[in-house]
């Protein structure tokens, strides 16, 4: 893993510098603490957990991320180059789908990314995702090209509400976008037929 990685990974969940050094660093720490806090209250108020398992949840789920940073040698990147993309809104958040070529389209949920900072400037023409080994989630995507409108939107609904489509670990797709596109509405048509009869 370079430097340059790792770094971007701990700047991922902040090591708490002096909070006094700049006015954004005070406002991401208290809203990322608050982020913390409301869940350890919200888990003891809901009586689904003690205090001091909710306190302890969170100190060793910062620690194993920084850990996890720190330790690893090696990491993989998924850099990804479009200029299309389509979204899948559901409701948790938006699927989108990029073309990148060949015959070959990436899925990508940054809502199901680890821990959850919401993308700036995104969908982008130019991202990355990290794998780091030992962590489950992937990580990102960290934004590196400007914003790409998206050419169509659709609901996940009308493309797989009756087609049980499971996106590859990786998110390539070995079809076009437009060809997946395609495949989907028609299985997820022929999937509602056959659910009606």
């Amino acid at each position: 893993m370079t430097d340059a990685v790792r770094k971007r990974l701990l700047d991922y969940v902040p090591t708490m510098p002096s909070p006094f050094r700049e006015r954004k660093f005070k406002l991401t720490a208290i809203a990322e603490l608050g982020g913390i806090l409301l869940a350890i209250v919200l888990l003891i108020g809901l009586k689904k957990t003690s205090t001091a398992f909710a306190i302890s949840g969170a100190v060793i789920f910062l620690a194993c991320w920084w850990l996890a940073v720190n330790s690893a040698k090696t990491v993989r990147v998924h850099c990804v180059e479009s200029d299309e993309v389509v979204q899948v809104t559901h409701d948790e958040g938006t699927i989108c789908l990029f073309d990148v070529g060949q015959n070959r389209t990436y899925w990508i949920d940054p809502y199901l990314m680890t821990p959850g900072h919401p993308p700036e400037d995104w969908p982008n023409r130019k991202f990355e995702v990290i794998e780091v080994p030992g962590w489950e989630e992937e990580l990102g995507p960290f934004c590196l090209g400007k914003r790409l409108r998206p050419r169509e939107t659709f609901e996940f609904r009308n493309l797989f509400e009756h087609y049980d489509f499971e996106p590859p670990a990786d998110g390539l797709i070995n079809q076009s976008l437009n060809a997946f596109l395609q495949d989907a509405q028609t299985r997820n048509r022929s999937g509602a037929k056959a659910s009606t009869t």
